[in-house]
């Protein structure tokens, strides 16, 4: 059992036989106290100020041992004894805990500074003593789910207000018997044990708490422990060394992983990891990440997402393929110069942009398909079409190339750096330079429209336009974000944010946007006319684009942390350190986060619901 700042959990001393229950930080591991137990005890339970242990009697086999412990000192208040109760004991109304009688019908509320029992409730059969009958979800419904028998092969759940003991549900579970439970806001996770004649040995079900239904059911891996979820995946133990992910979503496996001995159970820690509980100890394990590789210079340029691999440039001059699966490099290349603004994939090729100049290379083999140098370095964004590959390039040029050989297509002067990216209206080419002005060329370089801002709020526009409803969305390094008519370049709003904009960009949500600042504030704001919906602070400054995925925005920092909000709200769900800046944007493939760093690491992170 956890609560914010320690662990609880018993052990016995293998030579004596002694049992203990022990208080562990959970930031550090570290012992807070240690308390001998003298009976055999259960799952410890928290209330208020106190560790309630239940456990069998050692004068009578009919009557339960209970011991209250003091939550911070891990002196025994009271002990004493009650009738023959479950070993399990979750259920909670206030200060009171629920607890069901073995091979009884019976839900009783226990008080603690008592030791009292009440009986509220009368199950529709004998409750069944091995499948931790009493829970209450941590929706705060003040629900408890026992399981009980129907008949000598049949068993079912029911759903019981703890308030007044009305039964809400029931839930029948057929020859199918109740192995452990593991709940969640709204949702119960069973794994039911299979009649001996079906080929699988053990299925898990969702079921929905507040009506009794089903939502998926699966086959479980292996023997199946009890489980834990954290933000997005159900962790499944099944007795071995083995630990199995399952999506809460679908009940679909996320991934796997194998560890040192056989663990008993897992608990969630503050961050979205996991403590697992060992014969010999405790384990702290990072559950957020798939997987984690490095490379040997920073990565700046955002990754590109090529089917079952990621592509990855560095600060050194190379470009790697690595397994989305796995994190194993499948190739790698030295191209000319540092890659540092990220490249295109199209029609089976990959384009990027480095130190002297664009190389195109098969994303399959990492073979070299061609390389055009140019007069400085490519340090923006690509912007590939089956018809051109355009970029920006240090010597105030915006170029473009035929994606088939790299000949030149043509190429348009500016009067400054273009670092940020290229975005496609309408088969308009749309870029911001650093001389502060947004151009809009055709599709033979052709100058359609300008937009110059007025004096007060020109400034140098390293950032990549977003076009989305007929306009652009570009914002330059003094904060002022501008809304353009993607036809003409007119001006349609203007808005000024807190802190400056250098290379992050505007990601679309339906009628609104994303952006984040040099002030490490991120916003979302209406595309119609740039009102703030909301505006909050997240751990850094924001030098990339956000990724989104379901109800999560992922926003990479310079502070080393990834940050997840809340898309309608803006509310920090969580933070998961990088361990350096994240300057590169964090974009989502095969339903995970990929994240890139500066000191040259590589991550991809498990969403969230």
């Amino acid at each position: 059992m956890r609560d914010q700042l320690a662990v609880f959990f018993c052990a016995s001393d293998p030579n004596t036989n002694q049992q203990f229950l022990y208080s562990i930080d959970g930031r550090t591991g570290e012992q807070n106290w240690v308390s001998p137990v003298n009976f055999q005890p259960g799952p410890p339970s928290l209330v208020n100020d106190t560790v309630v242990l239940f456990g069998d009697s050692k004068a009578d086999l009919n009557r339960t041992t209970v011991g209250v412990f003091d939550r911070n000192t891990g002196v025994l208040i009271r002990s004493g004894e009650i009738s023959k109760s479950s070993r399990t004991h979750r259920g909670r109304l206030g200060d009171l805990i629920a607890t069901a009688a073995l091979h009884q019908a019976s839900l009783e509320l226990l008080d603690p500074s008592t030791l009292t029992l009440t009986k509220i409730y009368e199950a529709p059969g004998p409750i069944v003593a091995d499948a931790g009958p009493v829970y209450a979800d941590a929706g705060g419904a003040g629900r408890s789910y026992l399981t009980y028998s129907e008949s000598n092969h049949s068993f079912g759940i029911a759903a019981v207000r703890l308030a007044d003991g009305f039964q809400e549900w029931t839930l029948s579970l057929g020859e199918k018997k109740l192995v452990w439970t593991h709940m969640d806001e709204d949702s119960a996770y069973f794994c039911l044990l299979l009649p001996h004649d079906t080929q699988i040995s053990s299925e898990i079900w969702r079921v929905d708490l507040a009506s009794g239904g089903v939502v998926w059911r699966v086959a479980a891996p292996g023997a199946s422990r009890p489980t834990a979820v954290f933000h997005g995946s159900l962790i499944v133990q099944d007795g071995t060394d083995l630990t199995v992910a399952l999506k809460v979503r679908d009940g679909s496996e996320l991934y796997r992983f194998q560890h040192a001995g056989r663990s008993v159970w897992a608990i969630p820690d503050e961050d979205g990891g996991a403590l697992f509980g060992y014969g010999t100890g405790l384990i702290a394990v990072d559950t957020r990440r798939f997987w984690t590789t490095s490379f040997t210079g920073a990565v700046r340029g955002t990754p590109m997402y090529a089917g079952t691999s990621v592509l990855v440039g560095n600060a050194d001059g190379r470009l790697t393929a690595v397994a989305l699966e796995s994190g194993q490099t499948r190739w790698t290349r030295n191209v000319g110069g540092a890659l540092e603004g990220g490249g295109a994939i199209q029609q089976g090729r990959a384009f990027v942009g480095h130190g002297a100049g664009v190389t195109a290379f098969d994303i399959q083999s990492g073979q070299q398909i061609w390389s055009m140098q140019t007069p400085k370095p490519v340090t923006s964004p690509i912007l590939a079409t089956p018809q051109a590959v355009v970029f920006g390039c240090r010597d105030g040029t915006i170029r473009a190339l035929l994606p088939l050989d790299g000949s030149p297509v043509w190429t348009v002067q500016t009067q400054g750096f273009v670092e940020g990216g290229v975005a496609l209206y309408n088969g308009l080419y749309v870029a911001g330079s650093a001389d502060g002005k947004v151009y809009a060329l055709d599709a033979n370089g052709q100058l359609v429209w300008q937009f110059v801002p007025s004096d007060p709020e020109i400034d140098e526009i390293k950032s990549t336009p977003l076009v989305a409803d007929d306009l652009v969305i570009v914002g330059n390094a003094s904060g002022h974000l501008f809304a353009l008519d993607a036809s003409t370049g007119a001006l349609k709003w203007h808005r000024k944010l807190a802190g400056g904009i250098r290379t992050s960009s505007a990601l679309q949500h339906t009628d609104h946007v994303w952006i984040g600042d040099e002030s490490g504030q991120v916003y979302h704001l209406l595309l119609q006319d740039g009102s703030i919906d909301w505006q909050v602070a997240v751990a850094g400054a924001v030098r990339g684009r956000p990724a989104w995925l379901g109800g999560e925005l992922y926003v990479g920092t310079m502070a080393g942390t990834l940050d997840v909000l809340d898309i309608f709200t803006g509310t920090l769900r969580r933070r998961v350190p990088i361990g350096a800046p994240v300057f590169a944007s964090p974009i989502v493939a095969l339903e995970s986060i990929v994240v890139a760093d500066e000191a040259g690491g590589l991550h991809t992170l498990v969403p969230g619901p």
